[in-house]
């Protein structure tokens, strides 16, 4: 009969064979019959690209797949494919506005609903199915789902963003003790991002603009904390006024040259080839240069009210304890004078009377001020605390330098060599990254299931919404039955019992016929010979891997056609050779006793007639059918006879091919796809074939705007004319003459498809009205080629080709492939008339390409910028080449040690967030160097501060050698002791008292003697960490602080930023509380140089001028003010 049915509902009893589902599930020859793809899908829906069946290939079988894909599509159906384009985005912008025609609406109704849908019922079951599952791990893609993932990560993200700086607003309010101060330079740091978004003209506020928020944060915190230092260190000023024109000097010099240098790195983007790099240059530019002018404005006067707020509220209770020790004393007075009366009536009763108002006194003066005096005892509390918090950091950082003066050449040495190994380290591993930047962390949804859907077929779904379900049930056909076409489509398979074939050790196939049948007088006769045919039909069908091949198929034609005419003993001689075939649905053979079963392909010949030459193609027409097989099993056949044997016909294709003097006939085109002649196959998968889009009627700016929105983005070209009949030549021209160094494997030409059209319909091509023709076509078609129509007329096209060149090659390659398009498209464009002459062709990896290109470029053409307006920013402030040469050296070797850690440490690709890393952190490094920098030049050979310092440091030094002597022995201690006191050794001060605070104070630094050389070094050294020290620390440790809230983020760019950060931070502490020290304590400047010294005597001489009337000193900063007041410590 036609077979049996084979049930797919997994409730049956008998088990079915992998080969046989992977049959069922392959549609690989659905296509021949012009028919649907089956129900179920391909195999390329479940399993990998990788995994090959081996059943329609001469390929082995591929291991099994270590994942299988099952996909479910949420669609909002808003049109259909009658439509135009034009008519499907109104409709798509009326969906999105819930406003679709009530008769034609879908459900659900808008696109409100759909979000809602997707957000409120599939989205939370998704998020969570991976969970709940062992074996199954669910991803999840699409338009709406995707901005609701981004957007619910954002919003966490946004919370930790903002817990980062609200740790740092609380770290400033610890840090200045201050409520007030505190919510001041607050506003100082974030009012500079409006006020520069007001001055930015950029399109739109772009992802890297929000990271501005806490960038400034991380950039400018600094500044705060150098304020408030420079602040506590004008102390011995005395006056407001002073004070504050001090911290104006030397904070206002050295934040200016911090704020300056990083903005002018900021700046430097300008040059870059990428306009968002360019707006996010000018916008952080704009905010570190607005902080400092918002830190002049207001930390001023935040400072001022700051110190009276603290003189009020001490005055405040000292008046409040002066009260209260007058009012107890006016008491005691009283109780004494009427202790003494009672004293002289009653010795004993005087005596306890007055016992008892002690007492009473004593409880009531307590009572009394303990609220005050314990208050101002709270308060010496704190200011002895901040006292000796003060002594212990001024202790670390001088030991610190006292550690980096010892050793700085091994320092020195050991940077060299790390900075070596960075660069060798950064070579051999950096990678750029070609595709868009990735958002989330490698384990999320989107990045783990691009990843997995990766290895499966991008370009195949499940069934549309609207078709039919999968069928459970699919019928297997008999091998032997030959029916008619409209019978063949209803078998999903051919199925018989498989035998071993004999032959097939010695490399020969098989071929076995049935009956031959003869038809006379409309009766029919069964033989087994060919007596008494006038002529013979045969119908073939063969068992193969090889027929695939066309070569393979004529190898074996012409094997069958001489056995076929021995199977006539003579009554023809010669075939009529049609040489065409075709594939059915494939042959499966199962093993009876093991139940194994082999897949193989079953393919039907064109019938074959075979007469002889003499008598010509006479009746009576002889029918056989034969079965041929090519496989280590065969159909067992017991009615049918042995034909013959043929040779292997992957062995004798090339000799037979050969052979072949006949032309070969073209393989048919596969239906639906335009097959270019120059290849046949292109080498790359389809998924990964460059597309290239040739586009007609647009004109697009060739150049953007340095920053801000492009005027006019794009426009229809005025010269563009399709209705001229050399337009539409020209135009189909480009699709019919490509070159072959193109590599074009198929292409989207739909003017070849209209020219068809006309043909049909007894037009011609070109055509005189060709605007109504191809809006007809489009409408009858539903063709949906990128065609722009308006009003009527079509404005602009595009055509569609696909290369065989790899998407995944290098930048390079894909530049030189870009670059035959463009001698492609001037010559095409040079043949076409006026009307069509100015066609260009685009590609997204084009842009990819020239984008990365353009960022190694640019990148290094701004890094360089960046280091030149840097040191020449140095160099304006230190006024001294060498040293602005060192602070520059430091901040290379920090934006190595960065890169270092991207790319070899984290394994980072460099793409366009890591370049904004770089050039952003670049500028950044600089900082904390910069300060230290700027107070070593500001600090002279006779400064009293750090000569105050320098005996300071001595006596600390001198301190802990009669420490370690204690350790010896008591008596050696004493026996240094009266020495001492005796004069006979140096003045031993305890820098940790009042007292021996007061006893520096009182030092006569006339009588020190002047340090020079390696000594003058260490104490500028020494006197520059104690300035800037303390704030270098504080901004640290807030910034590291605040960059851990971004290492918890779901966004992988938030938790990138938190780890440059850290690392950045860390980095540019050890260079400059260890490398630059250690460089300028080893090669640092003098205070007045040669190269310096000896360019002014020189222009002085020659303007006749001497010397400054102050000596060189530094004017006063006010009228009275004495340049030699005791410094702090």
């Amino acid at each position: 009969g036609s077979g049996f049915e084979l049930h797919f509902s997994g409730n049956g009893t008998e088990m079915l064979a992998a080969p046989v589902l992977l049959q069922y599930l392959d549609d690989w020859k659905a296509a021949k019959f012009d028919e649907p793809a089956p129900d179920a899908g391909s195999l390329l829906r479940y399993f990998p690209k990788e995994f090959v069946d081996g059943t329609n290939t001469k390929a082995p079988r591929s291991e099994p797949p270590q994942s299988l894909r099952s996909r479910f599509t949420f669609t909002l159906v808003y049109g259909d494919s009658s439509m135009a384009s034009d008519q499907l985005s109104t409709r798509s912008s009326k969906a999105s506005q819930g406003r679709l025609p009530a008769d034609r609406r879908p459900r659900p109704a808008s696109a409100q609903e759909f979000d809602a849908f997707i957000q409120k019922e599939v989205y939370p079951v998704l998020a969570t199915a991976s969970k709940e599952t062992k074996y199954v791990e669910v991803f999840y893609s699409g338009d709406g789902i995707n901005n609701y993932e981004v957007s619910l990560a954002m919003q966490t993200d946004i919370m930790w963003a903002l817990g980062s700086i609200l740790f740092v607003t609380l770290y400033m309010g610890v840090y200045v003790c201050s409520v007030p101060a505190m919510f001041g330079s607050f506003f100082v740091i974030f009012a500079s991002v409006p006020l520069a978004y007001v001055c930015t003209p950029a399109a739109k506020t772009t992802f890297a603009s929000l990271m501005s928020l806490f960038l400034i944060t991380v950039i400018d915190v600094d500044i705060i904390f150098i304020f408030f230092d420079f602040w506590a260190q004008s102390v011995h000023l005395g006056k407001v006024d002073r004070r504050l024109a001090w911290v104006l000097v030397k904070a206002g010099k050295s934040c200016l040259a911090t704020s300056l240098t990083t903005s002018l790195s900021f700046f430097a983007n300008l040059l870059s080839s990428m306009q968002p790099l360019r707006e996010f240059g000018m916008f952080m530019g704009l905010c570190v240069t607005n902080v400092f002018l918002l830190a002049l404005l207001f930390l001023p006067p935040i400072l001022v009210i700051r110190h009276r707020r603290q003189q009020r509220s001490e005055s405040r209770r000292i008046v409040a304890v002066t009260q209260e020790d007058s009012r107890d004393s006016e008491d005691e007075e009283a109780k004494w004078a009427e202790t003494l009366k009672l004293e002289a009536a009653d010795a004993s009763q005087h005596k306890l009377q007055r016992a008892h108002s002690k007492e009473s006194k004593g409880s009531k003066g307590s009572k009394g001020s303990n609220g005050s005096r314990h208050s101002l005892a709270d308060r010496q509390t704190r200011e002895a605390a901040r006292a000796r918090r003060d002594l212990c950091m001024n202790v670390m950082l001088s030991r610190l330098v006292d550690c980096t003066s010892t050793c700085p050449c091994m320092i020195l040495l050991t940077t060299l060599a790390l900075v070596i190994v960075g660069i060798a380290g950064i070579i051999k591993t950096i990678e750029l990254e070609t595709g868009p930047p990735v958002i989330f962390t490698p384990d999320s949804n989107q990045v783990r299931g691009k990843e997995i859907s990766g290895g499966f077929s991008s370009v195949l779904g499940l069934a549309e919404p609207g078709s039919a379900k999968p069928t459970l049930r699919a019928t297997a056909c008999e091998a032997s039955g030959f029916y008619s076409t409209a019978d063949v489509r209803k078998c999903r398979m051919h199925w018989c019992e498989g035998v071993d074939q004999e032959a097939y050790d010695d490399g020969r196939g098989q071929c076995w016929r049935g009956h031959v049948s003869k038809w006379v007088d409309g009766t029919e006769f069964t033989q087994w010979d060919t007596e008494g045919c006038g002529q013979v039909k045969v119908t073939t069908r063969v068992a193969s891997k090889a027929l695939a091949d066309y070569s393979d198929y004529l190898a074996f034609i012409t094997q069958w056609e001489a056995l076929i005419l021995n199977l006539t003993n003579g009554t023809a001689n010669t075939v009529i050779p049609l040489r065409t075939k075709s594939s059915i649905r494939p042959l499966i053979l199962e093993e009876w006793q093991t139940g194994t079963v082999l897949n193989m392909p079953y393919w039907e010949l064109a019938p074959i007639h075979a007469y002889h030459e003499s008598r010509g193609q006479i009746s009576p027409v002889c029918l056989v059918n034969a079965i041929c097989f090519a496989g280590p099993r065969r159909c067992a056949l017991p009615e049918w006879r042995l034909a013959g044997t043929f040779a292997d016909v992957g062995a004798l294709a090339a000799a037979t091919a050969a052979a072949v003097l006949a032309p070969s006939p073209t393989p048919p085109p596969v239906s639906g796809l335009r097959r270019l002649g120059w290849i046949a196959k292109g080498l790359v998968p389809d998924d990964r074939q460059t597309r290239v889009e040739v586009v007609f009627g647009l004109w697009a700016p060739d150049t953007t705007p340095l920053v801000g929105p492009t005027p006019v983005p794009w426009r229809f070209d005025p010269l563009f004319e399709p209705d001229d009949p050399w337009a539409q030549r020209a135009m189909l021209r480009l699709c019919q003459n490509l070159t072959e160094d193109l590599k074009v494997t198929w292409s989207d030409c739909w003017i070849e498809t209209l020219a068809q059209a006309l043909a049909l319909a007894g037009q011609r091509f070109p055509s005189r009205n060709f605007h109504e023709d191809v809006v007809r076509w489009r409408r009858s078609s539903g063709d949906q080629s990128q065609i722009w129509i308006v009003d009527g007329k079509m404005r602009a096209a595009s055509f569609g080709f696909w290369g065989d060149f790899d998407t995944r090659a290098s930048a390079d390659k894909l530049l030189k492939y870009k670059d035959k398009w463009d001698v492609y498209l001037e010559l095409r464009n040079s043949e076409a008339s006026l009307t069509a002459s100015r066609a260009y062709h685009n590609s997204q990896v084009w842009v990819s390409a020239e984008a990365t290109v353009a960022v190694v470029a640019s990148t290094l053409e701004t890094i360089l910028t960046a280091c030149s307006v840097s040191w020449i920013g140095i160099l304006l402030f230190t006024r001294d080449p060498v040293l602005a040469t060192i602070v520059l050296s430091t901040m290379l070797a920090n934006t190595i040690g960065l890169t270092f850690f991207m790319t070899v440490i984290m394994s980072w690709k460099i793409g366009p967030i890591e370049i904004i890393f770089l050039v952003v952190f670049l500028g950044y490094s600089v900082t904390f160097g910069l300060h230290m920098a700027y107070n070593y030049s500001a600090i002279g050979a006779d400064d009293p501060e750090m000569l105050r310092v320098q005996i300071w440091a001595r006596h600390r030094r001198a301190l802990r050698g009669l420490r370690g002597v204690a350790a010896v022995g008591a008596a050696e201690v004493e026996d240094d002791g009266e020495r001492a006191k005796e004069g006979r050794g140096r003045t031993r001060v305890d820098a940790s008292t009042p007292a021996s605070q007061s006893s520096m104070d009182t030092l006569d630094l006339a009588a020190e003697p002047l340090l020079v050389g390696r000594e003058l070094r260490v104490a500028r050294t020494r006197s520059a960490v104690l300035r800037v020290g303390a704030a270098v620390l504080a901004s640290t440790f807030s910034t590291i602080g605040s960059s851990m809230f971004l290492l918890v983020c779901a966004l992988n760019i938030f938790i990138r930023l938190g780890f440059v950060i850290v690392a950045t931070v860390a980095l540019s502490l050890v260079s400059t509380m260890f490398l630059l020290p250690a460089v300028l304590v080893l090669i640092g400047p003098s205070p007045d140089p040669c190269y310096k010294r000896r360019p002014r005597q020189a222009i002085l001489a020659l303007l006749g001028r001497g010397r400054r009337p102050n000596g060189g000193k530094e004017e006063p900063l006010l009228d009275g003010d004495n340049q030699d007041a005791k410094a702090p410590l």
